[in-house]
């Protein structure tokens, strides 16, 4: 059978359509612009492709192997007058379709969802994709419904037959599926569940499924999880009893739904407000006068706070109890919404709490790349949103609505810089949310062109922190990582769901304790001044320290004068000398106040952003542990700075510095605080968080260096030991004090280092 009925696409998302095709060779067909095209945004005419060879399909393929380039040889885009947009923008390099750009193939659904759809289901759904339902046009009968959960339902989705049949959710990212359980209350229930997350990111992958202990999930017959070459993953789930789809749903998005994700208000969106709720724990009502409205009973609230895009008059109110905040989603065009029309400039009154927040727990650095291509693609309006333009790689959209996902995150994560063309862009609220997305990811951003007014709603910071650098400064892969870093910090503060207070319309009635109490333990009062100075010097204002005196008195001369200076909250601890240093560490853990404990050694240098870099990272990650890698090490002997890297950052790990580890106090305890060992504490704790099935999570490692003296370290390694796997030296310069003041850019541009031998 040849291919004679299909699409044109455009990696990864069909959005050309062809028609007159024939299973013939040489045949011209006409293809139409049908939906989203980033290469062809600028088309508004039919374009014409000629000697199109059919390809044959083998059946049983998966559709990793059986999609097929179709060689296009020669693509014929209506005549344009120099300096129009058809195309590609010119400020993108000129760029145009090229038979690279353009490929036939089928939408990357696995071969079992076909399978599926071809039978009767009791239910389908999508999530997240342009085209709607559409979507699976191609792959279900005009009879079978597809139901798009972005649009509220008047009722819960009830399986038709009840219980019977197949229940099928499609999803095209992980960042759509999680905002599935928004709507939580309205899926229903089946003994044969189907989840398929079409555009699945490496970094988003589930690694377990935890489903409740209930009855229902206890009658599981069999359940398998698939992941295909084409990025698709799925879950599919069969059980004696029915089941709720919301249940399992939960269970795919919990890996990125942290504990520390902050449970109250408990929220609830009416109508289109559901970018709102990002971040939250909230799920969607319906308006009130449409049959089972609201979850729970008429008097009973099911709400602290509701979001709503509808009049007040049609949102639940349980006799005042909830308040009631009135947002909408960028690119709703009702008059007087928080947001105008998507195609309407923002630019009377640019401002941050303008934006929806950023779901950091879904858009964060998780991933980050030292190692990039050489690609620095310019990212520019393509009528309907941004559209990204590499060399060398295929073009693709980010969300119109701005609603940035994990995988456009994944996708700019190879860049070296990706560059904001804001003269490109009408300047709306979905173009500056897009654009806090990216940075809240980590993504080095750089400006083409000057920042317009609008952008202001981007933070005065984050704006300034865009247009500091030239891409051709991200060459530096150092500098390029701590502009990455600035950018999450900066945006993730202010944009962040976690962040956002009354003003923002979510605030959190109890608060978020982030108290941490700092463990210093010590032998050498010599060093107390410079660690109190780097602790007190933390932008973290929560800080308690806990000054553990291993085997000296409180009442020595250089204690005394070192506590004096100290103006944060300060336990005193006494230890005999004869205690092993984890038990001297524990009596520090004993005395400590804070929600979390973290450890700082008296003679490395530590940068003023290490305590709430760590924090941030414990919130977006959900790791149990959090640390660094030692990346940063000078060796006193040869008077010799070196950046090292000894593995990723930004990634879940099996090791972390112990100088840097950050953990709940709680779980501290439970695992039975630091084992009683005179050295390679640090190691054991590591050790038994994860055989507790602890996650570890390795964040940056730009605000800490190891300072190695010739004698006196309770580790004793060799410098030989610290040169390896090293990227760059600087001799004759101590880069500590610089890291604590943080000015480690000023030392960049002075003195790049020399890089190191292999």
């Amino acid at each position: 059978m040849a291919l004679c009925t299909g699409r044109l696409s455009f990696h990864p998302v069909p959005v050309l359509s062809w028609s007159n095709c024939t299973s013939g060779t040489g045949k011209a067909i006409t293809v139409t612009v049908k939906g989203r095209s980033p290469a062809l945004a600028g088309l508004r005419e039919p374009i014409t492709c000629t000697q199109v060879t059919a390809v044959p399909l083998r059946p049983g393929r998966d559709d990793a192997t059986a999609t097929s380039a179709v060689p296009i040889q020669q693509v014929q885009p209506p005549a344009t007058r120099p300096g129009t947009r058809a195309g590609f923008p010119d400020r993108s390099g000129g760029h145009r379709p090229s038979e690279s750009d353009l490929v036939i193939s089928d939408p990357a659904f696995s071969t079992r969802l076909r399978a599926l759809l071809r039978e009767t289901c009791a239910f389908v759904g999508v999530i997240g994709f342009d085209e709607g339902p559409a979507v699976l046009a191609s792959l279900t009968s005009e009879e079978a419904p597809v139901h798009d959960l972005h649009l509220l339902p008047e009722a819960p989705f009830k399986a038709e037959p009840p219980h019977q049949g197949t229940v099928v959710l499609v999803a095209r990212t992980l960042t759509d599926l999680a905002q599935a359980s928004l709507y939580s209350q309205f899926l229903p229930s089946a003994r044969h569940l189907y989840v398929e997350v079409a555009q699945m990111a490496e970094p988003s992958r589930p690694t377990s499924i935890d489903l409740p202990p209930t009855k229902p999930w206890r009658t599981m017959i069999e359940q398998r999880i698939r992941r295909g070459r084409t990025g698709h993953w799925s879950i599919e789930t069969i059980l004696d009893q029915p089941a709720d789809l919301a249940s399992l749903v939960r269970a795919c998005t919990g890996h990125r739904a942290p504990r520390a994700r902050p449970l109250v208000p408990r929220v609830g969106v009416v109508g289109a407000a559901t970018q709102w709720a990002a971040g939250t724990s909230g799920y969607a009502l319906a308006p009130l006068g449409v049959e089972s409205a609201a979850p729970g009973s008429a008097t009973y609230p099911a709400a602290d706070l509701v979001l709503h895009s509808v009049p007040v008059a049609e949102v639940p109110a349980w006799g005042g109890h909830p308040r009631l905040i009135e947002r909408r989603n960028a690119g709703t065009s009702r008059p007087n919404s928080i947001f105008p029309d998507h195609r309407q400039p923002l630019h009377e009154r640019p401002r941050p709490q303008d934006l929806p927040p950023v779901n950091e727990y879904l858009v964060n650095p998780i991933g980050f790349r030292w190692e990039t291509t050489a690609e620095r693609p310019i990212m520019s309006f393509d009528g309907r949103g941004w559209s990204l333009h590499p060399l060398t790689s295929p073009a693709f959209a980010l969300p119109a609505s701005g609603m940035v996902t994990d995988t456009e995150i994944e996708r700019c994560r190879p860049f070296r810089s990706v560059a904001v063309d804001w003269d490109s862009h009408p300047g709306d609220a979905a173009g500056a949310a897009a654009v806090v997305a990216l940075a809240a990811a980590g993504v080095p951003l750089v400006a083409h062109g000057p920042m317009p007014r609008w952008a202001l709603a981007l933070g005065e910071e984050l704006n300034g922190l865009v247009g500091r650098y030239e891409p051709s400064d991200m060459d530096d892969p150092l500098l390029r990582e701590l502009h990455s870093v600035r950018l999450r910090r900066s945006a993730l503060a202010l944009h962040g769901s976690a962040s956002r207070g009354p003003a923002h319309g979510v605030p959190s009635a109890l608060g978020v304790d982030d108290s941490v109490s700092v463990i210093l333990c010590t032998r050498r009062p010599t060093f107390l001044n410079s660690a109190f100075a780097q602790i007190a010097a933390q932008r973290h204002d929560r800080v308690e320290l806990v000054l553990v005196l291993h085997g000296i008195s409180s009442e020595h001369p250089q204690v005394r004068e070192a506590v004096a200076a100290v103006h944060l909250p300060l336990r005193i601890v006494e230890v005999a000398a004869s205690e092993a240093f984890g038990d001297a560490l524990n009596a520090g853990v004993a005395s400590a106040s804070g929600k979390f404990i973290t450890k700082f050694d008296d003679d490395d240098w530590y940068g003023p952003h290490h305590l709430s870099d760590l924090l941030l990272a414990a919130r977006y990650s959900g790791g149990d542990l959090i640390g660094t890698q030692p990346e940063f090490v000078h060796l006193e002997s040869p008077d010799l700075t070196i950046h090292k890297r000894p593995g990723p950052s930004e990634r879940f790990s099996v090791h972390v510095s112990g100088a840097t580890m950050l953990i709940r106090r709680e779980d501290l305890r439970e695992l039975g605080g630091y084992r009683p060992l005179r050295t390679s504490e640090d190691r054991a704790l590591l050790q038994d968080a994860q055989r507790r099935g602890g996650k570890v999570y390795c964040t940056h490692g730009l605000n800490f260096l190891i300072s190695r003296r010739s004698t006196g370290h309770t580790w004793n390694a060799p410098a030989a030991a610290f040169l390896r796997n090293n990227v760059r030296q600087w001799h004759g310069v101590d880069l500590g004090p610089a890291i604590a003041a943080d000015t480690l850019e000023d030392h960049l541009k002075a003195q790049k280092g020399t890089v190191a031998p292999r």
